[in-house]
């Protein structure tokens, strides 16, 4: 530093205010330091998630094909009906049992996406109270 002047060089202050303001993170450096166990977690997260949006797929086509093979053996019966009122009979049937089954996808669905936000979060809290000390 030059005589007469009191103000430190701009790297040592930088490096000044890092040092203060560690106290204040606790232990956040540790946690967003990419190390070992924050990519164990990191990738046990995405594991997780990546079996949910498997589990989900097959879920959508096996429901998609039951719809299709429902629609399919509806319009069937439709077509040998012998009157107006009988098809609408069938037609009404139909329309009931899928949104009944609309809505029992739509719970399944659900409860997939639950169990993959438990499941995709658990590695990075783990990791997280471990490394906040919380």
């Amino acid at each position: 530093m030059p005589e007469g002047n009191s103000t430190p060089p701009r790297s040592q202050e930088k490096q000044t205010e890092t040092t203060a303001a560690e106290p204040l993170l606790g232990g956040m450096n540790e946690f967003f330091d990419l190390g070992t166990k924050s990519t164990e977690a990191l990738a046990r997260s995405s594991e997780a998630m990546f079996k949910a949006m498997e589990t989900m797929g097959r879920e959508l086509i096996d429901f998609t094909d039951k719809r299709v093979r429902a629609m399919s053996d509806t319009t069937q019966s439709v077509a040998r009906c012998n009157s107006w009122s009988e098809a609408y009979e069938l037609q009404a049937k139909h329309a009931s049992s899928a949104l009944e089954a609309y809505a029992a996808e739509a719970r399944t669905l659900f409860d997939i996406s639950a169990k993959a936000s438990k499941d995709g979060i658990a590695p990075i809290e783990e990791h997280a109270r471990t490394s906040l000390r919380i």
